[in-house]
């Protein structure tokens, strides 16, 4: 019979008992990250949803219903227009095209009209909340 050197017993009991144990299982992977908005901006929560989304082109004729959360700059009727939303109120500022600024500050419900080189222009902030609301245009 052959004898083993102490360190190769120690050895071979060492890579036996390492075999014998059961790995670590791998952890689980994320879950899939999902969004449960449609594609196109819902209506900020207690707002109504407004006709227009956030499409802000659909004022260029002077005729619209958009969503805004924080300020945004578009043209409506024929004018350079930024709408400002903080703290439930809208600020609606025009230029003309002398660069002459029109505007006016409205609370939800509120309506007022502008009347800028012969283009009247009806806005009422339909909804607001916190820094989004919901406002419409109206050429007349």
């Amino acid at each position: 019979m052959s004898k083993l050197p102490l360190a190769a017993v120690l050895l071979i009991l060492t890579l036996a008992s390492a075999a014998c144990g059961s790995p670590e299982p791998a952890p689980a992977p994320p879950p899939p990250v999902e969004s449960s908005a449609p594609s196109s901006a819902p209506a900020a929560a207690g707002l109504p949803p407004a006709a227009d989304g956030t499409n802000l082109e659909a004022c260029r004729d002077g005729a619209c219903q958009v969503s805004v959360t924080g300020s945004a700059q578009t043209v409506v009727n024929g004018r350079p227009t930024k709408i400002t939303v903080r703290d439930g109120r809208a600020q609606i500022t025009m230029s003309d095209s002398s660069n002459n600024r029109i505007s006016s500050g409205l609370r939800p419900g509120n309506t007022t009209t502008m009347v800028s080189s012969g283009h009247k222009l009806v806005i009422r902030l339909v909804a607001a909340r916190g820094d989004t609301a919901v406002v419409q245009f109206s050429a007349n």
